[in-house]
């Protein structure tokens, strides 16, 4: 690991900054948590809801066609792209006549 030295290791290299940052190592992630300012009325508790169904089709058709365009779309784009990469390899990889 990375982290095999305690953090006290480390003060001497933060005794220049004016705030001296808290380095106990039972940091915990609601340290620094805010309250949730997404409105509850919203599609939040909709969508977390744990029914089995992935979130791309709970909506209905419209949300499904929507997501398989956007894959259809970009499957589309790597393929091609992946094509015209090929061509230019090959191109480059040509002797030039001179």
């Amino acid at each position: 690991m990375w982290a095999s030295k305690p953090l006290e290791a480390y003060k001497h290299r933060l005794s220049h900054l004016p705030h001296q940052p808290n380095l106990s190592s039972d940091f915990t992630v609601y340290d620094y948590a805010r309250e949730n300012k997404v409105p509850s009325g919203t599609l939040q508790k909709f969508f977390q809801k744990s029914d089995g169904v992935p979130i791309h089709p709970k909506r209905g058709l419209s949300d499904q066609m929507l997501y398989r365009t956007t894959m259809a779309l970009t499957l589309w784009g790597w393929g091609w792209g992946t094509i015209c990469c090929l061509i230019a390899l090959s191109v480059a990889s040509q002797r030039r006549n001179k």
